[in-house]
């Protein structure tokens, strides 16, 4: 059994979820940099990231796409999964993939000359990274999972006791007892009188 993330047999899907990831990366961390420098902007966001592309930030940006995509590589997060999978295997392992990525992130504020991106940014794009992915994924892992492949709640099971003796009651109280407990609909016999209150 795979410990994937899409559905076997579907590249597109594949293809999807990279991008939903990469996009969900630069987002993020698009939104935590203009948000940590809100008070730098008196002549516009254009103005403001206007000075800082450079090339020197656009590679470290690729860079750190590449790296992130890598991690999820790493944590089998693009391998095809059975549809069967759970969901808490998988979110475990993109909490595992954004952590490494994120800390491949901690070279921004070391190399970072006017403190536009500091440590605490790196926080930030690990929390808003996380949070944003496992939200995509788990609607992706819905939408991309046929119908029939989803797992079903079993309906629960249906008992009636036949007698209203001593044994009934016993076998009564010992359905009830045990875990996930059958609904007893009722019992049946051809004695009309009532031995027990709780028959």
């Amino acid at each position: 059994r795979s410990s994937g993330s899409f559905p076997r047999g579907s590249s597109f899907v594949l293809e999807l979820y990279r991008a939903a990831d990469t996009a969900v990366l630069l987002v993020v961390l698009l939104t935590v940099f203009l948000i940590q420098n809100s008070d730098q902007m008196a002549n516009g966001v254009g103005d403001f990231l206007r000075l800082r592309m450079t090339l020197t930030n656009v590679l470290l940006v690729g860079l750190l796409a590449f790296a992130w995509r890598q991690a999820f590589l790493l944590f089998g997060l693009y391998e095809a999964r059975d549809c069967g999978d759970r969901w808490r295997d998988e979110a475990e392992r993109i909490i595992a993939a954004c952590s490494l990525g994120a800390a491949c992130a901690l070279v921004f504020p070391l190399v970072s000359t006017s403190g536009s991106f500091e440590f605490d940014s790196v926080l930030y794009l690990w929390l808003g990274a996380t949070s944003t992915t496992l939200g995509l994924r788990f609607v992706l892992r819905h939408l991309t999972t046929p119908a029939s492949a989803r797992p079903r709640r079993k309906a629960r099971r249906q008992v009636l006791i036949v007698g209203s003796g001593p044994l009934a009651l016993r076998a009564y109280r010992q359905t009830c007892s045990e875990p996930g407990c059958p609904e007893v609909v009722g019992f049946v016999d051809t004695n009309n009188r009532i031995q027990s209150d709780e028959v």
